[in-house]
């Protein structure tokens, strides 16, 4: 019996919910809502990093333009980058990369994805 329901629909409850003179069929997924550390690992962003804090750059993510960006102002992958000061309220932060001070917006920095210390 389990055999022939499609695979998306196992572990799910199907409610039907009238609308007018249709019927929608929706699916809420009641399996599968545990978060395992295991298989998703959480990514450091620059935008993670403390005052004083160094690491090293793995992959900006973003559009094509925003990414190219970034890169033209010399954060590459494998650059180490150093976090020199923090703004409050959630400010622009100040970066040290390849020998100069760079001011960068949070959401800038939440795009620079940072290699695991361990």
């Amino acid at each position: 019996m389990l055999a022939r329901i499609p695979e998306i629909f196992r572990g799910r409850r199907r409610h039907a919910v009238a609308l007018g003179a249709s019927v929608a069929i929706t699916t809420s997924a009641t399996a599968h809502l545990h978060f395992d550390p295991h298989v998703r690992k959480p990514r450091m962003t620059l935008a993670d990093l403390h005052e004083g804090d160094s690491a090293t750059i793995k992959t900006i993510v973003g559009t094509t333009s925003a990414q190219l960006h970034l890169m033209e102002m010399g954060l590459t992958p494998g650059t180490t980058v150093r976090v020199v000061r923090l703004a409050i309220f959630g400010g622009p932060l100040d970066i040290l990369v390849r020998g100069y001070r760079l001011s960068l917006r949070r959401e800038e920095a939440q795009a620079i994805q940072l290699l695991s210390s361990h």
